[in-house]
Order: structure tokens, then sequence, then C-alpha cells
């Protein structure tokens, strides 16, 4: 779990306050805690960069997001997330 901390493109997708992040092959997912609310996928090729400082993980996000360009910062819960994060976008991105 994490917190999506406020900025232009977190409040135009609608993601601010506490989601579940997921990794997964086809990119970074933030979904709400309740079942069946709202999830946004960033899929891998429109996430120009990514990375982690301080607890907390940021992706940049390119014009054909979602909702278009922006950042989306995340404050992680546990800071032992970080590395796994980092890990799991590394061994996607890579293949």
């Amino acid at each position: 779990m994490v917190k999506v901390l406020v900025t232009e493109l977190a409040n135009r997708c609608g993601l601010e306050g506490k989601k579940i992040l997921l990794i997964n092959s086809r990119g970074i997912i933030l979904k709400d805690i309740a079942p069946g609310n709202n999830m946004t996928t960033f899929i891998f090729s429109v996430v120009r960069k990514f990375g982690s400082k301080r607890g907390e993980f940021l992706f940049e996000i390119g014009r054909k997001g979602p909702k278009g360009e922006g950042l989306i910062r995340v404050k992680l819960i546990h800071s032992k997330d970080e590395k796994a994060i980092k890990a799991a976008i590394d061994s996607f991105v890579r293949k």
C-alpha cells in the first residue's frame, strides 16, 4: 500500500490518497483500496523515467498517458518496499 501525493497529474487521474501499487509486465497500476473502484494503469511505454528518493517513489508520464503528461509521487508506507518496487520495474522494462 502507498499514499499518492498531490500532483497535477494525480489530481487529473483522481489518484490522491491511499492506493494499492501493483507492477506487472504491462505497467504500473494504482488501484483504490475498496474493491471494484478506480484503477489507473500506466503502461511502460508512457513512463518516461522513474526512481525513488527518501521513502518516495516517483514516475514521470509522457503525453500519451491516460490523462496526459506529468509526475506521480507516492509515499511508501514501508521503506523496505523501495528496493522491491525499483527491482520489479527494472525487470519488466529491461525485457
